[in-house]
């Protein structure tokens, strides 16, 4: 079933990402997305493919990994219900990072990067806000993967 337009608006109003954003520019970011449904396996991002969707996640998880020798793949992170997947919709070369899959049976707000970045630009007042949320979820990560790299190295030496 898909979700009507309010529906969907509700649905980012209970979203972290979406707080505070005026009925008019929740509409605006309704309009580029659509409620989907994943299921355990389904690869949303592969590294160094296209960047052109970014998921706000209504319930479930999402594992980040990447590959690299000598241990292949390599889960970095897990990202649940609330949080923003696909960050690298916000700059070029609008590629992705990582790859994104789901853990398991979830549901997500998929949102097409083009549409919304033609909408920032419309709306300069709403991709202010977008933008800066957006900066401020990527502080918050690469203050995590300080701190994971201070776990890991023993924080005793300069890095």
């Amino acid at each position: 079933m898909t979700p009507s337009p309010t529906d969907l608006i509700a649905e980012l109003k209970s979203q972290p990402f979406c707080r505070d954003l005026s009925d008019t520019e929740l509409a605006e970011l309704a309009a580029c997305g659509t409620l989907v449904e994943v299921a355990g396996g389904d690869q949303l991002l592969t590294l160094g493919g296209p960047c052109d969707w970014f998921w706000v996640i209504v319930d479930g998880a999402l594992d980040v990994s990447m590959h690299g020798p000598p241990v292949g793949m390599t889960i970095i992170g897990r990202l649940h219900t609330g949080d923003v997947a696909g960050v690298s919709w916000v700059a070029e070369p609008f590629r992705s990072e990582f790859d994104l899959t789901a853990v398991g049976p979830g549901h997500a707000v998929r949102f097409d990067a083009r549409e919304v970045r033609r909408a920032c630009a419309a709306d300069p007042a709403l991709g202010n806000k977008i933008y800066q949320r957006m900066a401020t979820l990527l502080r918050d990560r690469l203050h995590a993967t300080r701190l994971q790299l201070l776990d890991l190295y023993g924080g005793s030496r300069a890095l």
